[in-house]
């Protein structure tokens, strides 16, 4: 499940950092699954959820779909314009 939040989008005009963070946390509780996180950080330092996906397994495959999908919806013409933070060393963006 991937799940992105429009406003994002629609605020992106009024000025942000192309900085996007990266990270996959594993879920506690009766549904053993991973979060695999995006975060980007506005003009005024705020840090604001850009994406998330749930998954069976944190792996390559997954984290290709997670990318695939940000890439949807960012667009291709401004997709080479951001940076990705990760805490591993293989991000593949």
């Amino acid at each position: 499940m991937f799940v992105f939040f429009n406003a994002w989008k629609e605020g992106s005009l009024g000025g942000h950092r192309k900085l996007i963070g990266v990270d996959g946390t594993n879920l506690k509780g009766v549904y053993k699954r991973v979060l695999l996180t995006a975060i980007e950080m506005d003009a005024e330092n705020h840090y604001f959820s850009l994406a998330y996906a749930i998954v069976d397994v944190e792996n390559k495959e997954n984290w290709s779909y997670f990318f695939k999908c940000l890439r949807g919806i960012i667009g291709e013409d401004l997709c080479g314009q951001y940076t990705l933070i990760a805490n591993r060393c293989k991000v593949t963006h």
